[in-house]
């Protein structure tokens, strides 16, 4: 069995591990991803005309920090999880579409994300990545709630 878990370092994410791990076989195969936004190519267009709000060192430095906390997200993650062997992987893009792309290409036997527990309104205005992946991903998704 292959199972994807979606984490961003939140305890929503952290939990989510580790109920996989309680709950899941134990010969299955973790595959762990953080979606980090789309690199930050020097905020070119951001800043009309006055030019780029960023300069290109800026945005390497921006994007330098954004990859090293994801790197810190999964170790986290994998932490959780106990001393199994674990596949890591940074993606970018956006979270709930990337996830679900993921999951077909990986052919996970099982998506596990974890809810922050967003009120009905929230999460219609703010969106929600669990909630995006259920309605949208092709494969069967464990979606663990917040613990109280």
């Amino acid at each position: 069995m292959r199972a994807l878990i979606a984490t961003d370092g939140s305890q929503a994410s952290l939990d989510a591990a580790r109920i996989a791990a309680a709950v899941l076989p134990k010969d299955t195969e973790f595959v762990l991803v953080c979606v980090r936004p789309p690199r930050d190519v020097s905020g070119e267009y951001a800043g009309g005309f006055e030019g780029p709000l960023l300069s290109p060192e800026e945005a390497e430095n921006l994007n330098r920090a954004a990859a090293i906390e994801a790197d810190a997200v999964l170790a986290a993650t994998a932490a959780v999880l106990g001393p199994v062997p674990v596949e890591q992987r940074v993606e970018e893009g956006s979270a709930g579409e990337t996830i679900c792309s993921l999951a077909g290409d990986l052919d996970a036997d099982v998506v596990v994300v974890g809810s922050h527990g967003k009120g009905a309104f929230a999460a219609a205005v703010l969106g929600s990545v669990s909630r995006h992946v259920v309605h949208h991903c092709h494969r069967p998704v464990l979606v663990v709630p917040p613990t109280k």
